[in-house]
């Protein structure tokens, strides 16, 4: 049974690199846009706390 070679090993490095590249390339953006939203997340807590405290110290009419 012989082993025949279509490509070159070249073609092979190149559809790895590619094919890694993608995937980090995928899972980064991934990973950021859950880092993004987690950050976003904490701002809109903060600031739904913050103005919670601002109307238990400041509070209306007075």
């Amino acid at each position: 049974m012989l082993l025949r070679f279509d490509h070159s090993p070249a073609y092979y490095c190149g559809y790895c690199y590619c094919r890694r590249l993608f995937a980090t390339y995928v899972s980064s953006s991934l990973f950021f846009s859950l880092g993004f939203l987690f950050l976003l997340y904490l701002l809109l807590s903060y600031m739904a706390w913050f103005s919670f405290f601002l109307l238990l110290l400041c509070p209306c009419g007075s």
